[in-house]
């Protein structure tokens, strides 16, 4: 996303945040998600995983 002055402003959904001790970080319904940089299971199943990152 672009702010005024034409910077790049990049943000993460969440997943920056301790998941304990699980693997996956399963979203909510409703919360908005990033659909230009998630895998296609991910948006199916709404779970995340650092083997469903896109780079």
């Amino acid at each position: 996303r672009l702010d005024e002055r034409l910077r790049v402003r990049v943000a993460d959904f969440g997943l920056s945040k301790q998941v304990g001790g699980s693997q996956y970080y399963r979203q909510g319904r409703g919360a908005p998600v990033p659909v230009k940089w998630v895998a296609l299971e991910s948006l199916a199943d709404r779970v995340y995983t650092t083997k469903s990152d896109v780079v």
